[in-house]
C-alpha cells in the first residue's frame, strides 16, 4: 500500500499489519491494558514488566532478554519518529517527576 508523505509530497511504500492484528486491537476477547507506569523485574533468562495505573498493577508482561530488546529498539524507533515529525521532544516519566519534585 502507498501512502503520501505529507512533508515532501513523495508516495512511500508502508506495511500494513495483518488482519488478525487488526482483529486484536479491536477485540473484546484479547486482553488490552492502559498504562501510566511500569516496574520492570530482571530475572536470570527473562524480563517481566508489571504494568501500573495509577500505581496499582493491572497487567504483567513476560519476554526473553532478546525480545526485550528488539522492543526496546522498536519503541525507540517509533519515539523519535515521533519526534521528528513533530519538532517536539517528549519528557520521560522520570524528567517530569523530576522537574515537578517540590522543594
Amino acid at each position: 500500500m502507498e501512502l503520501e508523505n505529507k512533508k515532501n509530497d513523495e508516495r512511500v511504500q508502508i506495511s500494513i499489519p495483518g488482519s488478525e492484528i487488526l482483529e486484536a486491537l479491536h477485540s473484546d476477547t484479547v486482553p488490552q491494558v492502559y498504562a501510566n507506569g511500569f516496574i520492570i523485574i530482571r530475572g536470570n533468562s527473562d524480563i517481566n514488566i508489571v504494568w501500573q495505573q495509577h500505581g496499582k498493577p493491572v497487567g504483567v508482561s513476560q519476554m526473553s532478554f532478546t525480545l526485550a530488546k528488539t522492543l526496546l529498539q522498536k519503541l525507540g524507533g517509533v519515539i523519535l519518529k515521533l519526534e521528528q515529525a513533530t519538532e517536539h521532544d517528549f519528557l520521560t516519566t522520570d524528567e517530569i517527576d523530576d522537574k515537578t519534585k517540590e522543594g
